[in-house]
């Protein structure tokens, strides 16, 4: 897990950066104006050159973080710039290489460069958009804030995680349907040429979750297959917060928000060592997930502890020295399901990649995504940990459901162009000779 890779200083990026990047897009434009004129594909560079300029003047501030004062260790938190994150370099590099598979089919299927740069733009753009907005309705209790700018920083702040691929997914086929409608393409041609590159993407921003240590799966026996989070990660505050670290199995308890039922203790653990008992309501509370990780994982020395809170007997404190101790120093040994969810990802891209030439029909890859991802998503959800089920009979979670609607969508969508002609890859996207068919 490397969840920051560096930070820029806020003196860099609050003045420096914008004014490399104006002189970027000055550039940009003047070479678009020496080779095309003031024609419709320079004016079409100009809004993503002022959205980002935006971007950098004033979402960027928005996104400093802040860290423990090394000269002052216990005293309040200082803004110390803006940390570059693995899941946002693995997120950027998603994108470059989804690109770069449509580049490798689009010369073939007759997609120009212009209208590939258009339709990467904006499925790119939708497909953020709409994963970080199914993110933060399914997880709007953590979005809650003393002020609207700092919902809002909240909201924005998508360098630590807090994508849903679904979310993405369906951002993105809203960008492709109006595109192709824009630029009157064949649908269905154009959605088997970018299925591939979606699979790419989703793999390689699965190692970014590896990264950040979200999308965690449970427990793991198998040793030379496990991975141990470090203090602070997602992985590592779950079985803080359960109890699991310390050595409790617990349940939820429906009275209280945050309680936990105490069902089983392991022997020799740090709980059997507090007095914890079976049966009791317990509650685990930390000063955040900073503290423990820069006092355990980076030695700064903190004065902190956390307090166990009982309906049935006096509150226990542990220091976090105790903590910082192997092997209370990482989490417990879990699945990688990021790595589970990135070979998926690159078996299914090989699949369509390499199927593209052998397909009868036009959307057969399309459709062949539309099953093969969701039973491997449906499958991969009961290793994973971090989602609850959320049907009353606790059969399922909100990935599986969904899953299970787009294997049925997949289904439906082959039954549909079964009645459509045989497909020539050959043949350019916005072809609409009368033997192809009409366009959808």
């Amino acid at each position: 897990m490397q969840q920051t890779l560096f930070i820029i200083p806020p003196w860099l990026f609050q003045g420096p950066l914008l004014v490399t990047w104006i002189v970027i897009s000055l550039i940009v434009l003047a070479y678009s104006v020496a080779k095309h004129g003031w024609s419709g594909e320079t004016f079409a560079r100009i809004p993503v050159l002022v959205i980002v300029g935006l971007v950098i003047h004033f979402v960027l501030p928005f996104l400093m973080i802040e860290g423990t004062n090394p000269d002052h260790p216990n005293g309040e938190p200082i803004p110390i710039g803006l940390a570059i994150r693995g899941y946002g370099t693995m997120m950027l590099l998603a994108m470059i290489a989804g690109v770069g598979v449509v580049m490798a089919r689009a010369a073939q299927a007759g997609l120009t460069l212009d209208r590939l740069a258009s339709l990467a733009f904006w499925m790119i753009i939708s497909g953020i958009v709409g994963a970080r907005v199914v993110y933060v309705v399914q997880y709007a209790h953590h979005f809650q804030a003393d002020s609207l700018m700092d919902r809002i920083r909240l909201t924005v702040d998508m360098t630590r995680g807090g994508l849903v691929v679904y979310g993405s997914f369906i951002g993105a086929l809203v960008a492709s349907i109006v595109i192709s409608r824009i630029h009157q393409l064949r649908y269905w041609l154009l959605v088997d040429v970018i299925a591939p590159a979606f699979m790419v993407g989703l793999a390689i921003g699965r190692i970014g979750c590896l990264l950040n240590g979200c999308c965690f799966g449970g427990d793991c026996e198998v040793g030379w297959a496990a991975v141990k989070f470090p203090a602070g990660s997602a992985p590592y505050m779950r079985q803080l917060e359960n109890g699991q670290l310390l050595g409790l199995v617990t349940s939820s308890d429906n009275r209280y928000s945050q309680a936990r039922v105490v069902e089983s203790i392991n022997a020799g653990s740090l709980a059997e060592e507090l007095g914890i008992r079976i049966g009791e309501v317990i509650e685990i509370r930390h000063e955040g997930e900073r503290i423990l990780r820069d006092r355990i994982g980076r030695g700064i020395p903190i004065e902190s502890s956390i307090e166990i809170r009982s309906t049935s007997a006096p509150p226990r404190y542990v220091n976090l020295d105790r903590l910082a101790q192997e092997p209370l120093n990482r989490s417990l040994p879990i699945h990688p399901t990021q790595l589970y969810g990135a070979i998926n990802g690159l078996l299914i891209a090989g699949i369509l990649f390499f199927g593209f030439p052998y397909r009868r029909r036009e959307g057969d890859m399309f459709a062949l995504l539309l099953v093969l991802y969701p039973i491997a998503r449906f499958l991969l959800e009961y290793v994973r940990t971090d989602e609850a089920a959320i049907d009353p009979m606790g059969w399922f979670t909100i990935s599986q459901w969904i899953s299970i609607g787009m294997v049925t969508i997949g289904l439906i969508v082959l039954l549909l162009i079964r009645h459509r002609p045989l497909a020539d890859s050959r043949l350019e996207l916005n072809d609409t000779s009368p033997t192809d068919g009409p366009t959808k």
